[in-house]
């Protein structure tokens, strides 16, 4: 059975978005996590201005994931219908995570 149009790109722009913003916890002390994520809200929500997104990430780049280097892209994936709604949700979760950061909230996994 197909999706009805513009679910599978905002399925997508979400998974991009989630999986960009939770990579780049692999490489970033928790200041800088948070700096970035804080930092994001606008031109993510404006993807017309994602170039002052890229300017934010820290040098050298290579560092983060490729994921993580392209959140503007992703943010225009989804439809103009439900995208701003999409990158709100991302937003939203992009602000929790950096409080996290920022307090050195760590996930332990493997027992």
């Amino acid at each position: 059975m197909a999706m009805p149009p513009g679910l599978n790109e905002a399925t997508s722009c979400a998974y991009l978005l989630m999986r960009g913003i939770d990579e780049s916890h692999l490489v970033l002390d928790g200041a800088t996590k948070a700096r970035l994520l804080e930092g994001g809200r606008r031109p993510l929500a404006d993807p017309v201005h994602g170039g002052r997104l890229h300017r934010r990430l820290p040098r050298p780049r290579s560092v983060l994931p490729e994921v993580a280097l392209r959140l503007a892209q992703w943010s225009a994936l989804a439809s103009s219908g439900i995208g701003p709604r999409v990158v709100e949700t991302c937003i939203a979760m992009a602000e929790r995570m950096a409080d996290r950061a920022r307090h050195g909230f760590t996930v332990r996994t493997g027992f």
